[in-house]
């Protein structure tokens, strides 16, 4: 899924900083419902960064140092199913696109019995 629209599903706002004005790959402020994200990251980085930091959403940030290594761990685990439904999406598209070779209502078939 593109950065915008994940912007807009999760309705929060991005902020980009420098690394010389933070050596970190973002973080999220859940008052304002930002994200903060380095602009020099790759494309790929960025989108993990992005997922991982829209995991923490729920989470409370008055528990955070109490209960970081479960946020963290559910922080990445957020990322991880991002970036599969980003993958399988392309596959979809791919498949689509080959409308003689593979049927797209197989492709969605098999998409659905995954269960992601």
């Amino acid at each position: 899924m593109p950065e915008k629209e994940l912007l807009e599903q999760f309705n929060v706002s991005l902020c980009e900083f420098d690394s010389s004005q933070w050596p970190r790959d973002g973080f999220l402020d859940p008052v304002n419902r930002v994200v903060y994200i380095n602009r020099d990251l790759s494309a790929e980085r960025r989108l993990k960064v992005l997922l991982h930091e829209l995991g923490h959403l729920e989470h409370n940030p008055k528990h955070y140092e109490r209960l970081r290594e479960k946020y963290e761990a559910q922080a990445n685990r957020n990322m991880i199913h991002g970036l599969l439904k980003t993958k399988i999406w392309m596959i979809l598209i791919m498949f689509t696109s080959w409308k003689n070779i593979i049927s797209p209502r197989f492709v969605m078939r098999r998409l659905l019995k995954m269960n992601i």
